[in-house]
């Protein structure tokens, strides 16, 4: 024990270890709340690739990981690659993906810390633990989609620490090109380059690191020619990688359109106030929510010039002071404008639809700024009593930590998430419309009517509101008894139906997605869809066609109106059409339950038993005869045919115990009665 007591008082190591430890049990106990929350908005989708691909064997999903880039949203292998490690220990459950989402981002505060003492940056450990502890990081570490952020974060930070100690034990030789140790410093250059890889292939904003290590040369007056050849190639990588995503991002994950049509002169207005507004947010962490209301760009509006002005008075300022006050301020600002740049508005980036900024955009960027607060707080506060300066760096951190807290509760699932957002920001018209999606899965229609209603105010030209709302008003006149409530609600249907589908072709927009981006592309073939079950509903079989072969025009592969054209001609009798239908829709999709069975009816009626009995104890496989137990009925009806009475009788059996309210229950138990007459 004295041995232990003489290394922690002597060790040089022991207080860095011991400043360690209380960053990460701090963060640690601030983000457990997130470990109890579930997935939101895209989280099922992103981890949802991961059973996908891991269902064809671990080596073949990381083969389409990296060589489909088309596969994901976008081009991250380095994420998806670890929700497919992670799908192996805690397959669908939240906890662990949000349990590594905090571990990740303690370890980037840990090597910020590590890049500001190499750099001497006054109060290094303060400026890691206010970044762990900020409550603009909440977004990024309770977001299991971001992620991208933390992986890269993690790899850039890596990076950037190992070109700097590569850079200060070997620039001397850079020069001289000395024998030897030349040799040797490449492997920490090497180091730096594949972990600037690995960032980039987590997310391409870390494509400016090369840019912010000639920033940090240049303060320390150590940049020179030769360190600018040998970052070349970082920045190589970084264009075509940036290239990769901006294709991407307009041409895979749809942002193009309208709400992207900005003049380099507006975009510019964007910016300069994103910057402004992100370092407010990072100086005054309140009222932080997920989506900020969407500012109004007006370029012929002088007050709206007011922060590009003030952004270049403050670097023209820092600029003119840097031999009183030194490079650090300047180096600082131009770091953290140049970090920002890929989320400023000058690139197209999905989320522009709904705001402008974002909490995790200026997840890496706000390192620099914290660092500069920091450190003026340094100067400032250098003659006060350290007790002092210690309880205020407390207080802070207490009341960071509290906020962190709070903010948790709203990424707890899906409604906390909407609900604290249309709080805060009653115009989020995407919070109104995913809470009506909400509502409706909880068949809370009023409330759903509401929102989707609202939805459809805010933004007339989005077209998932209108659609929801024609499936909700369809669900409605579905189970009705009132005729004239029936009639109002298929009014209802019809119009938001309609609506969508006009919204389709006016804005053009199906045409130009449909091979770009299928899950947008999927919103415009549900209109139609949508329309055709409401004519079929109202036993208008030739408008239910024209809708359903409008999505086959739309896209000849479509599952969906393959299987509803089928019913539709299974309905009219065609057997031989229906079968060929349901057919085509099982090439796309061999596993659809409602597929598989149709064609095992359809089969059967044909007298094709033998078909009918493979492809129905197919849908049985699916899972879904859990719940939807039909095929059984029509086994029965196979087996009577084949003679092979007992075994009907027992499908039959199944039927008519586990659905005895059922129309086909009924029938079981008719056919059951029958039997056993005989």
């Amino acid at each position: 024990m004295s041995n232990f007591k003489a290394w922690v008082t002597r060790s040089p190591i022991a207080p860095f270890l011991a400043k360690a430890l209380m960053l990460i049990v701090l963060v640690l106990v601030v983000y457990a709340p997130s470990t109890e929350n579930g997935f939101i908005w895209d989280d099922d989708h992103h981890v949802g690739m991961a059973p996908k691909n891991y269902e064809q064997g671990f080596a073949t999903g990381l083969k389409n990981i990296w060589l489909k880039p088309l596969a994901a949203p976008q081009y991250y292998p380095m994420v998806w690659s670890s929700y497919l490690i992670e799908h192996h220990f805690w397959k669908q459950n939240p906890t662990g993906y949000h349990l590594v989402n905090i571990l990740l981002h303690i370890i980037v505060a840990l090597l910020l810390w590590m890049v500001l003492c190499h750099l001497g940056v006054p109060w290094p450990f303060a400026t890691a633990l206010l970044f762990a502890l900020h409550p603009v990081h909440v977004e990024t570490v309770a977001w299991v989609s971001e992620r991208k952020n933390v992986l890269s974060g993690l790899f850039y930070m890596a990076s950037l620490l190992a070109f700097l100690k590569w850079h200060a034990k070997y620039s001397d030789t850079l020069q001289a090109k000395l024998n030897g140790k030349f040799a040797a410093s490449n492997v920490l250059y090497f180091i730096s380059a594949v972990l600037f890889m690995a960032a980039l292939a987590s997310k391409t904003v870390t494509a400016t690191l090369p840019f912010v290590i000639m920033l940090l040369l240049w303060w320390k007056h150590s940049l020179s020619r030769a360190l600018v050849f040998r970052l070349i190639p970082f920045i190589i990588l970084g264009v075509v990688m940036g290239c990769i995503t901006i294709w991407m991002e307009q041409g895979h994950v749809g942002a193009v359109g309208e709400a992207w049509e900005l003049s380099i002169i507006e975009r510019g207005l964007i910016a300069s106030r994103a910057i402004w507004f992100y370092a407010e947010k990072l100086l005054l962490p309140f009222n932080l929510t997920f989506i900020y209301p969407r500012w109004i760009i007006d370029s012929s509006e002088l007050f709206q010039y007011l922060f590009s002005l003030g952004v270049l008075l403050v670097i023209i300022i820092f600029f003119l002071s840097r031999d009183r006050i030194g490079r650090g301020p300047l180096a600082a600002v131009l770091i953290y404008c140049g970090t920002l740049f890929p989320a400023l508005g000058f690139l197209n980036v999905f989320p522009m639809q709904f705001s402008f900024v974002a909490d995790h955009f200026q997840y890496l960027a706000s390192a620099a700024m914290i660092a500069l607060m920091v450190a003026t707080a340094h100067c400032l506060l250098l003659k006060i009593d350290k007790r002092i300066t210690g309880l205020l760096f407390l207080a802070v951190c207490g009341l960071y930590s509290v906020n962190d807290r709070q903010l948790q509760r709203q990424y707890k699932d899906q409604t906390a998430l909407w609900l604290a957002t249309v709080e805060k920001n009653p115009l989020a018209w995407i919070a109104h419309g995913n809470l009506g999606a909400i509502y409706m899965t909880e068949k809370r229609y009023p409330e759903a009517i509401e929102s989707l209603t609202r939805a459809t105010e805010l933004n007339p030209k989005h077209i998932i509101p209108f659609n929801n709302l024609a499936k909700l008003y369809l669900n409605l006149a579905q189970t009705q008894q009132q005729p004239q409530l029936k009639a109002k609600y298929i009014e209802a249907a019809l119009k938001h139906g309609l609506h969508a589908i006009e919204l389709a072709r006016n804005e053009n927009y199906f045409f130009r997605t449909k091979l770009i981006q299928p899950r947008v592309a999927q919103d415009h073939l549900n209109s139609q869809r949508i329309v055709g079950d409401i004519k079929r509903y109202q036993n208008d079989n030739s408008g239910a066609r024209f809708h359903y072969r409008s999505m086959l025009s739309l896209s000849p592969n479509s599952s969906d109106a393959h299987n509803r054209l089928g019913a539709l001609d299974m309905d009219e009798g065609d057997h031989f059409s229906a079968h060929k239908h349901f057919s085509k829709s099982l090439l796309v999709k061999p596993k659809q339950f409602d597929t598989l069975y149709n064609l095992g009816v359809v089969s059967y009626k044909q007298g094709n038993y033998a078909q009918a009995v493979a492809v129905l104890n197919q849908a049985l496989k699916t899972g879904a005869s859990q719940e939807f137990l039909l095929p059984h009925y029509y086994l029965g009806l196979v087996k009577l045919e084949l003679g092979q009475g007992r075994e009907a009788k027992q499908h039959f059996e199944i039927v008519a115990l586990r659905m005895p309210e059922h129309a086909i229950g009924l029938k079981a138990l008719q056919k059951m009665l029958d039997l056993e007459l005989l």
